[in-house]
């Protein structure tokens, strides 16, 4: 989609639409963002009773999703010496140069 600056990504976005409890537990999520359509096609292939498309047009998709689904959270963050941890745990798994050599 391009905007009337002629760029692609003003005109990208993704709406999440969560009704209240009181009418039921519909939460439906529009978006144009290349990676959020990838994210939520594969869920809806993945899980087609619980991931509807409701609208689907050239600009974007609209899915139906399960409220329970939807999470705001705070970022998270680690100490120093969860860092490091992590990283020596992924240094495991990763090949070093020396793995290369033949």
């Amino acid at each position: 989609m391009i905007s009337k600056t002629g760029n692609m990504i003003d005109d990208q976005e993704t709406i999440i639409n969560i009704d209240p409890p009181q009418l039921g537990k519909k939460t439906t999520v529009y978006t144009t963002i290349p990676s959020d359509l990838k994210k939520m096609w594969n869920l809806h292939e993945k899980y087609p009773d619980d991931v509807k498309i409701i609208h689907d047009d050239k600009y974007g998709t609209e899915f139906e999703v399960p409220r329970k689904w939807v999470t705001v959270r705070r970022p998270r963050t680690l100490s120093e010496e969860e860092r490091q941890k992590a990283a020596e745990r992924l240094a495991q798994y990763r090949p070093s140069a020396d793995d290369n050599d033949d």
